[in-house]
């Protein structure tokens, strides 16, 4: 019965990411933008995804830092999507960093945005498939040549919902220094946010 359960929630969650992601591709998702606070919203979704886990998470945030400008609910599926990726693709108990600050106005952005970064300590992502890693229906292959389970959506939506409230997302691989690349060259996801009128967060 516990693995019916199991399997019927999956089941579950997969109809409703593409409702989802049919919605979004339709122009149907009305989005309800406002400043949201990042840091505790961080916190909140690591320790949902996390729970129990023996992975550490080290956290990199900067002070005094000002509300992004986003629809909540839609950020913590975003940032969800991405922890869990983290969970499922890197060896337990390997540390997580999670990090947020405030990048000022370049030539890509003419305002200052909000970026979350999230850098594992895992195998990384192959150059050739980063091309690929936020295609619908793509899932990466691990190490040992193995498909890992999943239907290949979470960060197609994650990326298109970013997009979609005026972010980006962006993948890194290697990240890690030279004398630990081979073995563990990691990963790291960048999501830089509009950033909303500055009031830092409390």
């Amino acid at each position: 019965l516990h693995l019916m359960a199991g399997e019927s929630a999956r089941l579950t969650r997969f109809v409703q990411t593409i409702l989802d992601v049919s919605r979004l591709e339709a122009g149907k998702i009305k989005f309800d933008a406002g400043p949201v606070a990042v840091t505790p919203l961080l916190r909140r979704c690591a320790e949902t995804t996390f729970g129990l886990s023996p992975r550490s998470v080290h956290w990199r945030i900067q002070h005094d830092l000002p509300p992004a400008w986003v629809d909540e609910a839609y950020l913590e599926e975003i940032v969800r999507n991405l922890l869990v990726n983290v969970e499922k693709y890197t060896p337990a108990g390997s540390p997580v960093e999670i990090g947020v600050d405030r990048q000022p106005a370049n030539c890509d952005s003419l305002q200052d945005r909000i970026r979350i970064s999230v850098t594992d300590y895992g195998p990384g992502i192959p150059v050739a498939e980063q091309a690929h890693i936020f295609e619908r229906f793509h899932r990466h292959t691990a190490d040992c040549d193995q498909t890992m389970p999943g239907w290949g959506l979470g960060l197609y939506f994650a990326r298109a919902l970013t997009e979609a409230q005026g972010g980006t997302l962006t993948v890194t691989s290697p990240v890690m220094s030279q004398a630990h690349v081979k073995e563990f060259p990691g990963a790291r996801f960048v999501l830089d946010l509009p950033m909303a009128e500055e009031t830092p967060e409390e």
